[in-house]
């Protein structure tokens, strides 16, 4: 399945603006598997990280944790 259009809107979004809130969506997006877009944990924490890095609440929390249950 390809990429959904919101999808594709949103990597645009978090890679050309830097939002963000943008780059916390697509996180979530790409650890689930979800939209089109294939399960990524690697790409998860990229954008995880970048949201966290501007102190984007939900995202700083979540930074070193998204891997656990899945690494279980």
């Amino acid at each position: 399945m390809a990429p959904t259009k919101d999808a594709q809107r949103l990597r645009r979004a978090a890679e050309r603006k830097g939002k963000a809130e943008d780059q916390y969506q697509l996180a979530l997006l790409c650890y689930h598997g979800r939209e089109g877009l294939k399960l990524d944990l690697e790409a998860a924490m990229k954008w995880l990280s970048k949201a966290a890095a501007q102190e984007h609440a939900p995202a700083a929390a979540q930074e070193h944790a998204p891997l656990l249950p899945r690494c279980q």
